[in-house]
């Protein structure tokens, strides 16, 4: 089983596309997909699964996610270790100074 981190784009921000995250757990469930999680209102989703095409996957969750909340779903999906990666080899003071710096990252 494969590890995945899904990052869904345009939900849950300015009272647009609202998702909770218990029918968002349950609708990558119904996929088939283990180990579900989710964090905060982010719209981001741990889970595993069986299948290792990263594009195939995207798409299955875009069209499921699109018809049962009823908005056009963009995911962008990475490997649990493709996120440890970027994390692990951050610059050494990123984030530690926030009211300084403004640290954004985008996939």
């Amino acid at each position: 089983m494969k590890q995945y981190v899904a990052l869904l784009r345009g939900i849950n921000v300015g009272g647009k596309n609202l998702i909770k995250m218990p029918a968002l757990k349950v609708c990558f469930e119904g996929l088939g997909f283990k180990g579900v999680r989710t964090y905060i209102q982010s719209g981001n989703v741990l889970f595993s699964a069986a299948r290792s095409d990263q594009a195939k996957l995207t798409k299955q969750i875009e069209d499921v996610l699109s018809k049962t909340f009823n908005y056009r779903s963009r995911v962008v999906m990475r490997y649990r270790t493709q996120m440890k990666d970027i994390v692990m080899h951050a610059p050494e003071s990123f984030g530690n100074d926030p009211a300084s710096y403004r640290c954004d990252v985008i996939f």
